[in-house]
């Protein structure tokens, strides 16, 4: 063992010490023992301090490292350790405090937490749910905002204008209120859904706004699709008869359009009957919308009875006969035209007796889907 306490005391090479000592500095002017550090800096020739034992090196007070240092096991801190960019003010933060946060301090004099970023867990059992958490900073007051904010970039750092954004705070005296605000020119996409999955929903997860097709956006409650926004839809309808459907024959057309907003339907219909080979069937004549890929219509209370006009255009006589269409049965309508003063049924011979080449029949109907 060597003890000293003042002055300096020389080491030659090979020396072995049991216990050393100081009150001064420790300095190794060339390095030359233990292990060969030389790969690690071929230049270094002063400043190398080496501990080969097994056990730990501790220094109590301040350390202070003047160049890189290079880590080749773990670093771990200990109980009120702190792992910090700077003393104070702005910096980033890992306290062996909070071990999964990391801290990021702003060096607002106003700012009671920083805004964080950790890992956890929420709920039990088979709803628990592993989580990554951001959250936003805090004042001691509540008349100033709080934001997390998103931001795109880009690999020649240019500046995006889209931002998503998160604040906290609605007013300068209000308190604080929660909002999700999407800045100018930002786009929130989200995938097609479906009413019993919407894209979008409340707390409800089957509740909420989905696409049922290209150019269609639905609502679901509770499961069920009701169509809230939608461009027309096209679709084929069939002229029926309650004895004997007609047949529109060559050259004959029947086309159809419809909408819906919410649980109102609107639909145009239009039957041409041909030039030839057509047959006007027998009975009344009809049009099942539910048959026809429609929404069914609602018949449960009486206030809820479709609303429509129609005509019955003669190609040949070019009579016209103004009409409008009404429920018969279920979702099923029946026509009614003003034939000779009264509004009748329109059959294979009313209004005309019988329907001719190119004769049309058009309708337009508003009624109330049942779902």
């Amino acid at each position: 063992m060597v003890f000293f306490k003042l002055g300096v005391v020389l080491l030659g090479e090979d020396t072995t010490l049991g216990k050393l000592y100081s009150q001064g500095d420790i300095q190794s002017y060339n390095w030359n023992g233990g292990t060969d550090l030389s790969s690690r800096d071929t230049t270094a020739t002063v400043g190398f301090f080496f501990d080969a034992s097994e056990g730990a090196q501790q220094i109590m007070g301040d350390y202070f490292l003047g160049g890189n240092m290079e880590i080749r096991g773990d670093v771990t801190l200990e109980t009120s350790g702190i792992l910090r960019t700077a003393a104070s003010g702005q910096r980033i933060e890992f306290t062996n405090t909070t071990k999964n946060y990391i801290s990021f301090y702003s060096g607002d004099a106003d700012e009671v937490d920083p805004s964080q970023y950790y890992e956890g867990t929420s709920g039990s059992g088979a709803d628990r749910t592993l989580q990554t958490t951001m959250l936003s900073p805090s004042f001691h007051v509540d008349r100033y905002r709080a934001a997390l904010v998103v931001r795109s970039g880009s690999y020649d750092n240019s500046t995006y204008a889209p931002a998503v954004i998160v604040t906290r705070g609605s007013g300068d005296t209000t308190g604080l209120t929660p909002e999700f605000r999407l800045e100018s020119g930002a786009i929130m996409r989200a995938g097609a859904g479906s009413a019993s999955i919407p894209a979008i929903y409340f707390a409800d997860p089957d509740t909420g706004f989905y696409a049922a097709t290209n150019g269609q956006v639905s609502m679901a409650i509770n499961g069920v699709a009701h169509d809230v926004g939608t461009d027309f839809n096209s679709f084929t309808p069939v002229l029926r008869a309650i004895t004997t459907n007609p047949t529109l024959g060559t050259g004959g057309s029947a086309s159809g359009r419809w909408i819906q907003t919410g649980k109102i339907v609107h639909a145009w219909v239009k039957f041409t009957f041909g030039t030839s080979g057509y047959n006007e069937g027998s009975g009344h004549y009809q049009w099942d919308p539910s048959a026809d890929g429609l929404p069914a219509m609602s018949t449960g209370h009486p206030t809820l009875t479709p609303m429509g006009t129609m005509y019955v255009a003669g190609s040949s006589t070019g009579v016209r006969y103004v009409g409008y269409p009404m429920r018969y049965s279920g979702s099923i309508f029946n026509f009614k035209v003003d034939d000779t003063g009264g509004y009748v049924g329109t059959t294979d011979n009313i209004p005309f007796s019988p329907f001719d080449a190119n004769d049309e029949i058009r309708f337009f109907v508003t009624y109330v889907s049942a779902t």
